[in-house]
């Protein structure tokens, strides 16, 4: 029978039981004197996220933190099985177990009531439910108490030490034992403070790693007690003379701090690991990409990494690509070509992947064709010509591509040196393309032109003097229309009186020739409505930036313009606070924006629908699909809508491959966006491997975002958090 090694966290014992959590649960197991250990049990099934399981001293009580009720919570339950109890309703989320009080209370810390989340104070809560108490101590973020001492850890950041190796800002923090502070000049993180056998126990990773210390209360005499060369040792738990931890995955045991060297214990998990075990989800609760076709018949929707062909009316939805640990992503339609694009890691880097639409009438096999691995680096947008011959891609790194369909050759339009460039946008005939690029600055940008048939240089548009971005064409060719953050008309604050900008949006748009007059301007003399466009796109580069004008609709926030037949929709976003306290109720869903069409002809705006959580143009710009709330829509532009089916869809979920690709994904993001390009002298892939065989052993998400912290934290960063 071959060995189920899980990943074990947040060990603590008491006489011969150990308690500690794997797959989301709270595990009980007994503990030999030699330090081997029958299967451990589950003491909870509740499948979520749990840590710091602490026993009573006399082993009858296990008490734990548990986000059964979305916030960390406290709970108890008998060591020998019966029904859990919530002692706490404090709604914090810096709540935690830290282990008992000699009067059989639980302690433990939180921020409740307090102004800020890192003022975490000790509350000492009764077993019977009674309301606890706040102890004396102010703010401290770990506790020990015994009969003749109390032990504080102040000062720490709420993060473990492993999710910041080697800080040494004001934060590491400090120990104070009876009121008198020990090691004051100590370099480094101080975590798990413990009181064992008349000697003060704590892990601290002054010396370059996470290992075990100890001195004398009065701060003399410190010792190490473990060496470990790689990996945290992490969350140290004591019974007063014995100290298990977790390393890497294990729990690891130290006697007493006179033995030469701790021992790994040999835990069982009993159980299926169903953690591992493949699931199904609904599309309506993992939808994450939406693409219409050319005639809005059918679509592209993408579900947790995988694409999904499906008929806007009725029939089966068809896979597009469905490979366990691929992600797939920024789906496109290529036109009339009956081909569909998209950007895919099969290869470990980003390539795009070409495949023939289910049911297009093209003669001979036609499998998926893979271009560009490797060269197009990490890839922000990907948007498809509409004769479907090119691709425009923007990569994380700032480089503009041009990808030809047809033999995968890649071209560089652009490059930016202040942040990747953003809403790329091609002319209706395909020969132009737009987009919003950074200038110098924080957020200023500017919107570019150029022509893809030539050698010519980029055109600006607008100077980078404002915020201006997300371009896009009218369907007629003779317009250029983009969103401008430029308005400074300054809105008076109701209670102080001070002046700020909450609005300062509007969409702007361009005549791309210097004879095409505004949409919005009146009729000079006798002079009729200009003839209808046929989308072929003439730009006077003289004067372009001179000849924008605003939308005729009131400055507010806006996002996601698109062209459709006769003029253009949007999301407009309304105005809420940060508390979420601007509507009527906490479930309230007004905080979400707006779809609405503007009709060029009349200069008028209309609502399509209310509260969208995105939406999709079809090729023609006839049609529209939108999702809200788990339903799918088709929408027309006069606003009559059918519902749309995607219970049709129903999306397996491999959880092992899916770890396996989100942590080479999230490896590769590090490698290409760090803040140093030489990652501060790291060996990146060799810590990336370290940590690899580790994913065999995660059956939870929560154990896998452990995982991630702990690799992220090798690069000793700030914001480099999971």
């Amino acid at each position: 029978m071959s060995e189920q090694r899980g990943y074990l966290r947040f060990p603590h014992l008491t006489g011969p039981w150990l308690t500690l959590t794997a797959e989301d649960d709270v595990w009980l197991a007994p503990l030999a004197p030699d330090g081997a250990s029958d299967r451990a049990w589950r003491l909870t099934a509740d499948r979520t996220r749990v840590s710091h399981p602490r026993l009573s001293p006399d082993g009858a009580t296990v008490a734990w933190t548990s986000w059964a009720a979305l916030t960390p919570e406290v709970w108890t339950a008998p060591a020998a099985g019966g029904p859990a109890t919530r002692l706490t309703y404090w709604g914090s989320q810096d709540t935690r177990v830290r282990g008992w009080l000699p009067g059989g209370e639980v302690l433990a810390v939180t921020s409740y009531h307090e102004p800020f989340a890192h003022y975490t104070w000790a509350h000492a809560l009764p077993l019977d439910g009674a309301p606890g108490r706040r102890e004396p101590w102010g703010p401290v973020r770990d506790v020990q108490v015994t009969d003749r001492h109390t032990l504080l850890l102040t000062g720490a950041a709420p993060h473990e030490p492993a999710a910041w190796k080697r800080y040494r800002g004001g934060a590491t923090g400090r120990l104070w034992l009876d009121g008198a502070q020990l090691l004051p000049d100590l370099p480094g993180h101080l975590a798990s403070p413990m009181l064992v056998d008349g000697r003060v126990a704590f892990l601290s990773d002054h010396e370059g790693i996470g290992n075990l210390y100890s001195c004398r209360p009065d701060g003399t005499d410190l010792r190490r007690h473990t060496d470990h060369a790689s990996y945290y040792a992490r969350e140290a738990a004591t019974d007063g003379h014995r100290i298990v931890y977790q390393h890497a995955g294990d729990i690891w045991l130290l006697d007493d701090l006179a033995a030469t060297a701790p021992r790994r214990l040999e835990l069982r998990l009993g159980g299926a690991r169903a953690g591992r075990r493949p699931y199904q989800v609904t599309a309506a609760r993992n939808l994450n990409d939406l693409v219409c076709d050319t005639t809005g018949r059918s679509g592209v929707v993408g579900v947790r990494g995988s694409l999904y062909w499906l008929t806007h009316r009725d029939g089966p939805a068809r896979a597009l690509a469905d490979t366990p640990g691929v992600r797939a992503r920024l789906p496109v339609v290529l036109g009339r070509t009956g081909q569909v694009a998209w950007v895919s890691d099969a290869e470990g880097e980003d390539a795009v992947e070409l495949a023939p639409l289910p049911g297009a009438a093209q003669p001979g096999p036609h499998p998926a064709r893979r271009l560009a691995a490797g060269a197009l680096g990490r890839v922000l947008e990907l948007v498809a010509a509409a004769d479907g011959t090119r691709l425009a891609c923007a990569a994380s790194d700032g480089r503009l591509l041009l990808l030809h369909t047809a033999d995968g050759t890649v071209r560089e339009l652009a490059r930016s040196s202040h942040g990747p460039i953003r809403g790329l946008a091609f002319s209706p005939d395909s020969h132009w393309l737009a987009w919003s690029q950074p200038a110098a600055g924080r957020s200023l940008r500017r919107i570019r032109l150029l022509r893809l048939d030539g050698e010519a240089l980029p055109l600006d548009v607008t100077d980078g003097r404002f915020e201006d971005e997300q371009p896009v064409f009218t369907r007629d060719g003779r317009y250029l229309v983009f969103l401008s953050w430029r308005g400074f008309d300054p809105v008076h604050d109701v209670h102080t009186g001070d002046l700020s900008f909450p609005l300062g949006c509007r969409p702007y748009l361009v005549p791309l020739a210097a004879d095409t007059p505004s949409p919005f301007a009146a009729p000079v003399g006798d002079e009729g409505d200009p003839a209808p466009g046929d989308g072929t796109v003439l730009v006077d580069p003289d004067g372009i930036g001179e000849r924008l004008v605003p939308f005729p609709v009131i400055a507010s926030k806006y996002s996601s313009p698109a062209p459709v037949r006769g003029g253009l929709v949007w999301l407009r976003w309304p105005i809420s606070g940060a508390l979420g306290q601007t509507f009527a109720s906490p479930t309230d869903t007004s905080g979400r924006p707006a779809l609405e069409h503007f009709d060029l002809a009349t200069a008028t705006r209309s609502t399509l629908q209310e509260q969208v959580d995105g939406f999709a143009v079809s090729g023609d710009g006839g049609a529209l699909t939108t999702f809200s709330s788990g339903l799918m829509k088709l929408l027309s532009l006069s606003g009559s809508a059918i519902p749309v089916e995607l219970r049709r869809i129903t999306h397996t979920v491999h959880p092992a491959a899916e770890w396996r690709q989100s942590y080479h994904e999230a490896a590769r993001l590090v490698r290409d966006q760090f803040w140093d390009e030489g990652l501060g002298g790291l060996d990146w892939p060799a810590l990336v491997a370290q940590y690899e065989p580790l994913l065999e052993r995660i059956a939870s998400p929560d154990d896998f975002a452990d995982l991630l912290r702990e690799l992220l934290g090798e690069l000793g960063t700030s914001h480099a958090y999971v």
